[in-house]
């Protein structure tokens, strides 16, 4: 974790629905579904649930928290966060960052321009997009790419991206 941290919990799924009428729900994950099974409880309205099944559902998974034991149970999350504590997600390789860590950093130009904030990234098909939000209200993308990325600066809390690769 960075100094000052913004989030306390981060989200790594959403239920989607209940599944079955045994209390399984059916999740969107937001990291990897093996993930799910490593980390062995989730948060979900505030409260812990133990993790007691998981079922890769592809691209989906069908998970079974403790003390939801019936569909109408289940149905009661539906749109529900899961979310685990920050402090619990695993190191990542270098050059590889949480979008959570990168939300709200400023982004500049090579060239010492400064373009905006950067509020959300688009997981694509062949490369996540920054979405940043200039002084002027519009949004700016940069390709999330070793090429475009020339720093990330978590202490300085900034990214400077190449010129090249600003989309306006």
């Amino acid at each position: 974790m960075r100094s000052g941290e913004k989030f306390q919990y981060v989200c790594v799924g959403k239920i989607l629905k209940a599944r079955g009428v045994f209390g399984w729900v059916k999740v969107q994950p937001f990291t990897s579904p093996q993930r799910f099974k490593e980390i062995g409880r989730v948060f979900l309205n505030g409260e812990p649930k133990k993790i007691e099944g998981v079922k890769p559902q592809k691209p989906f998974l069908l998970l079974k928290l403790e003390g939801i034991e019936d569909r109408n149970q289940a149905e009661a999350f539906s749109g529900s966060s899961l979310l685990i504590p920050s402090s619990e997600r695993p190191p990542l390789p270098e050059g590889e960052f949480y979008v959570d860590d990168l939300k709200g950093l400023k982004v500049l130009s090579d060239s010492g321009e400064t373009i905006g904030e950067l509020f959300e990234v688009w997981p694509l098909a062949g490369n996540d997009v920054f979405l940043i939000r200039d002084s002027w209200g519009n949004t700016v993308m940069v390709p999330a790419l070793k090429e475009a990325v020339k720093e990330v600066n978590f202490q300085g809390g900034f990214i400077v991206v190449m010129d090249w690769g600003i989309v306006r």
